[in-house]
């Protein structure tokens, strides 16, 4: 019988499939959540069921959809009153190059499609960003909407938060957990315009959730930088924040909801760059609701306590550590602080139940994790009053092969007297007798307002070494020795803008991270690369164009290397091509793609949607270096994003590196002799190939390559 049925399915299956094929239905089809319902009740239905007729399903049943949609849209919006909802938008680049926006509403029932637009004839700056997210929310309504999901662009970023606020009624589902009657909002004074100048500059609101008519909303607070969000606790107590990135200047107030007329205060007031000054951050409880709110301490006395956890930023590196902070006095105990000799130790979570609004300090129970240079991340319940901890986890080491890896955190300064620090990581087993190694360098450059700021160290030299899926520590197992996240600051202080110097600063850094390696006698002069993922890729760019004689080739995953195609800003420069120019072009290694001598690897997803580095970035910057003569290979990944995450991506990414380090680094000086030899040989004709797209040019290692514009 069994036999008997798996025939007669295999032939239904044969004949659907044919009539797919036929009909040219794409495959995914099948995956589809309608499509087993289909196929049940058509087997329900039995023998002999005559087939839908052309009218049937193009006016009979289409019109019963319809309507079937318009029942299902319904009580989606019902549910959205009811239960209040979520605006989604996410961004995308089709295949024909067309940039593409949908917008979507969320809510307990699920996601409905609100409406897809072509963005492909506009600029999605800030502004416009600001004027969709409103034109939808007016749509849903604004007292439906409780917050705006969206991707992490810096233009969406910047239009729900920070300089464009959303000045429309949003909700803060955290403050139920004190006054489920209240919401709260924030609304721009300056229009969202960072030049103009006005006092207050923000204005948070307050107004019962139920709306009445005529009834307006009260003033919580106001503020003179930009609002950063709000940590609610109860009637008494809420902290407030602000910040101003052009100055780096960040303030904590303290204030009470729930008291009228009751008098905000600074809490902290300090640099945001400055992380020896860092207080830490208050611990969060969970509330019934499920909310988040602050984590209310009863010590001995009267007083009002939270516990801040902060990273402990130190020049010997980070010591996280738990202080018992009194709210009224600013006096603080510290009840807890990680090993400082071996081991890496933090709180991820409290652990505490909770029988009241305040947690006694006799009862604190909190969850951490411990680590070393060797031993991988475990977790402990520590409890008070003996502060014993228990272990609760026994994860085995997630690479026994690296398992006894060599790891240094090294200090060194540039030219210009800014300290800098990096992370060194060895083979296992390496000695220096062995000699120099074969050097990858991979880093990403950061911006700083005070030099001091920019030399202050940041991390741990006693945190597990973790390796992701690309990491560039996957090569220690070849051999090579890795400088991970050599400091590249760029400073730009008082008035002065840190971009205008960008490229003297890059090769500053560089040239002292490579001296430094060289001169513990770890790397080979010869045999050191570059590389770095989007920003970090547009740093091996101008690395390779303005300091050629620092490295012997590059890889530089899903970046962007013409800054005039990011006209609005980009990272964290917020003046226009038109009032920088200069600095538009100088920093933008397309510009200088005729400097490029060294062998470069660009590697990009087909479908970045990251506004910054569309993948039309590598295709040109890779026609640039091309029509230079230059030795580059560009790898496009199908259907990948701003990262990658499919396995067939990964594991041809770590081929294409390798591959191009074993040529260009390990072999270097051998290689680069044929390079100069072969200067005025034409490149391989392409070939078409199917799957991964990989063209190359000035190279011919038997292997096929398809020009982008050929698939």
């Amino acid at each position: 019988m069994d036999a008997a049925k798996k025939e007669m399915r295999g032939r239904a299956v044969q004949v659907f499939s044919r009539w797919m094929y036929d009909a040219g239905i794409p495959f995914n089809a099948v995956n589809y959540d309608s499509f087993p319902i289909m196929v049940e009740a058509l087997g329900q239905f039995g023998h002999g069921m005559k087939p839908p007729s052309y009218h049937e399903a193009r006016v009979t049943y289409l019109r019963k959809e319809v309507g079937h949609t318009h029942e299902l849209l319904r009580r989606h919006q019902e549910d959205c009153v009811r239960y209040n909802c979520s605006l989604m938008t996410d961004g995308w680049t089709s295949r024909n190059g067309k940039s593409l926006i949908n917008f979507l509403v969320n809510c307990p029932r699920g996601s409905a499609f609100i409406e897809s637009i072509d963005a492909s004839s506009f600029s999605k700056n800030t502004v416009k960003m600001f004027e969709l997210f409103c034109k939808y929310i007016e749509i849903i309504r604004p007292h439906n909407v409780i917050q705006v999901v969206t991707d992490n662009a810096s233009e969406n970023a910047l239009a729900v938060s920070d300089q464009y606020l959303v000045m429309i009624k949003c909700y803060d589902s955290s403050h139920i957990a004190y006054q489920s009657a209240d919401s709260s909002r924030v609304e721009t004074q300056d229009g969202g315009d960072a030049k103009v100048e006005v006092s207050p500059r923000d204005v948070v609101y307050t107004q019962p959730a139920e709306f009445k008519n005529g009834e307006e909303p009260e003033i919580l607070h106001t503020l003179d930088l930009r609002y950063g969000g709000i940590s609610w606790c109860d009637d008494s107590l809420a902290l407030v924040y602000e910040s101003w990135y052009k100055t780096r200047r960040t303030k904590t107030w303290v204030i009470s909801p729930g008291r009228k007329g009751a008098s905000p205060r600074i809490l902290f007031d300090r640099s945001s760059e400055d992380v020896y000054s860092d207080p830490g951050s208050p611990m969060m409880r969970r509330t019934q609701e499920g909310t988040y709110v602050i984590a209310k301490i009863k010590n001995q006395d009267e007083g009002t306590y939270i516990l801040l956890n902060g990273s402990g930023a130190t020049p010997d590196g980070n010591i996280p550590f738990l202080d018992l902070f009194d709210i009224h006095t600013g006096n603080k105990e510290r009840i807890w602080e990680s090993d400082k000799e071996k081991y890496y130790e933090t709180v991820v979570a409290l652990m505490s139940d909770y029988g009241e609004d305040e947690l006694n300090i006799e009862q604190l129970k909190i969850l951490t994790s411990k680590e070393s240079k060797t031993e991988n991340t475990q977790y402990f319940i520590q409890s008070w009053p003996d502060k014993k901890a228990v272990q609760i986890t026994k994860f085995p080491h997630p690479y026994p092969q690296l398992a006894q890896l060599q790891k240094e955190m090294v200090r060194y300064q540039r030219k210009d007297g800014v300290q800098l620090t990096a992370t060194l990581y060895l083979p296992p087993g390496y000695s220096p007798s062995d000699g120099p190694l074969p050097c990858l360098v991979w880093s990403y450059p950061g911006e700083f307002k005070s030099k001091d700021a920019a030399g202050q160290v940041r991390g741990s030299p006693n945190e597990f070494a973790g390796i992701g899926s690309t990491s560039a520590l996957l090569w220690l197992a070849r051999g090579f020795a890795i400088l991970s996240g050599p400091t590249i600051p760029i400073i730009g202080e008082g008035d002065e803008e840190a971009n205008d110097r960008y490229v003297e600063q890059l090769v500053s850094s560089a040239e002292a991270a490579v001296e430094e390696v060289i001169r513990r006698g770890v790397a080979h002069p010869n045999k050191i690369a570059v590389g770095g993922h989007s920003y970090g890729a547009f740093m091996t760019a101008n690395l390779l164009a303005h300091a050629p004689h620092l490295f012997c080739c590059g890889i530089a995953r899903s970046g962007a290397y013409n800054r005039t195609l990011t006209p609005y800003g980009f990272q964290n420069e917020d003046r226009t091509l038109w009032e920088a120019i200069n600095t538009y072009v100088e920093m933008s290694p397309f510009m200088s793609a005729n400097k490029i001598k060294k062998p470069l690897l660009l590697i990009h997803g087909e479908e970045d949607n990251n506004s910054g580095t569309l993948t039309m970035q590598s295709d040109r910057f890779f026609n640039a270096l091309k029509g230079h003569g230059t030795l580059c290979r560009l790898v496009i990944l199908p259907f990948e994003s701003h990262g990658y995450s499919a396995r067939e991506s990964i594991m041809h990414v770590l081929w294409e590196t390798d591959r191009w380090l074993q040529k260009y680094c390990i072999d270097a000086p051998d290689k680069l002799a044929e390079l100069h030899d072969s200067k005025t040989e034409a490149p391989k004709t392409p070939q078409p190939t199917g799957g991964l797209t990989a063209t190359e040019a000035q190279e011919d290692d038997g292997s096929n390559h398809t020009m982008r514009s050929l698939l």
